[in-house]
């Protein structure tokens, strides 16, 4: 396990072979989550453990980990903080995707070799939080509480246009 992993997989082939891939992948070869990241921020390596072979009804699968800490921005503060990320991985391989079953996550996979960093990049995304924040005592901002907060309908100001309205047109 753990050693140099390669740029690009055919995972029916590894799936065939009962193989097992680990070790490290660096953030910057998956663009679209580098992107997400605190600029300049230092990353650690992103960590997979990837087991291929078949699912408990037959079909070619891959299952395993994603696991990462990942320097993004509070969605409430702006402060950077560290979001960990450790995600399981189970995915069944189809060549088709009529083939993709109700119940499970799929691969589609192709003739061609497929990149072993967009497949990590593609778990990581799903296992990130839609909006990133650090908790709630530990954030310097702090906003005011539900019965604390004046609650204005929206659309207030229309009322009273819609008063002076209907007088007109009467």
């Amino acid at each position: 396990m753990g050693g140099v992993l390669p740029d690009y997989i055919e995972p029916l082939r590894l799936a065939e072979a009962g193989a097992r891939l680990g070790g490290t992948l660096a953030v910057g070869c998956m663009p679209r989550l580098a992107s997400m990241l605190i600029k300049g921020a230092a990353v650690d390596a992103v960590c997979i453990d990837f087991r291929f072979g078949e699912d408990g009804k037959g079909h070619p699968a891959l299952t395993g980990r994603v696991s990462a800490a990942l320097p993004v921005a509070c969605q409430r503060c702006l402060q950077a903080m560290t979001i960990p990320i450790d995600a399981p991985v189970r995915l069944r391989l189809i060549r088709r995707e009529d083939e993709a079953p109700a119940e499970a996550d799929v691969l589609l996979v192709t003739a061609e070799p497929m990149s072993l960093a967009h497949i990590v990049e593609e778990e990581l995304l799903l296992g990130m939080p839609m909006a990133a924040m650090h908790p709630e005592a530990d954030c310097p901002v702090k906003l005011p509480r539900g019965a604390n907060v004046a609650k204005e309908h929206p659309f207030a100001a229309l009322a009273s246009l819609q008063d002076g309205g209907q007088a007109k047109h009467s």
